[in-house]
């Protein structure tokens, strides 16, 4: 776990911030837990003020990616950085596509599906969830080879994608506690992680062809909402 205080960013390394998107207006209505329509609360603006403040003073992203649930996604970058929103681009692979909604019946027929954590989702369907995952984690990745060694990117996701994502790294890192999932609270709303990348490591020796020379995760860092 991180402490509250300015994140060094190493200009040896590719660094993107993947955060989940700030606390919504309401809760989704029943059955429907993706609910692309519901925008953000009016804490999302002071949560993002606090981590500017607290973690990115002065800090500017070069590359931006947000999901295809703009309603939430998009305003979360934008409450971060609210002069650099042209440079926020769509990454399909952080969200999910309204025709895929229904793979999600399992988790919608939940008694209360908002209500349920990343763990509990990925017990009742985990081969979605860690899709999930590896879709944060490549985007992630291909981020960090679009803006380059020394330089920033962001990003902006959703239950259970930044979580997945975050354990998906954790474990190729060799953290195996809590099974790789986030200790605590887990990935609060309005946090995000900290992944940087350099040279070939050890760590990716499965599904990801990356051809020679690009860059591979060194470190995974979580960083919670700071208090107001």
């Amino acid at each position: 776990m991180a402490k509250f205080e300015p994140i060094s960013f190493s200009p040896n390394l590719a660094h993107v911030l993947g955060f989940r998107h700030g606390p919504r207006a309401a809760n989704p209505p029943a059955g429907n837990v993706w609910d692309y329509d519901t925008g953000l609360s009016q804490k999302a603006w002071g949560i993002a003020r606090r981590t500017i403040d607290t973690y990115l003073p002065g800090i500017e992203p070069v590359g931006m990616s947000c999901s295809q649930i703009e309603a939430r996604s998009r305003p979360t970058l934008i409450f971060l950085w609210p002069h650099l929103a042209a440079r926020i681009q769509m990454d399909r692979r952080l969200g999910i596509e309204r025709h895929d909604v229904p793979k999600w019946a399992p988790c919608d027929a939940h008694p209360n599906p908002y209500s349920m954590t990343p763990q509990e989702m990925h017990a009742l369907q985990p081969d979605l969830v860690d899709e999930c995952g590896r879709n944060f984690l490549n985007a992630a990745y291909d981020l960090a080879v679009n803006v380059g060694l020394g330089k920033i990117g962001a990003m902006c996701s959703h239950v259970p994608f930044a979580d997945a994502g975050a354990r998906r790294a954790r474990l190729k890192l060799g953290i195996k506690e809590s099974d790789g999932w986030l200790p605590g609270k887990g990935f609060e709303t309005g946090a995000f992680v900290h992944l940087a990348f350099g040279e070939r490591t050890p760590h990716w020796t499965d599904e990801i062809p990356f051809p020679p020379g690009s860059k591979f995760l060194f470190s995974c860092e979580y960083y919670p909402v700071p208090a107001e």
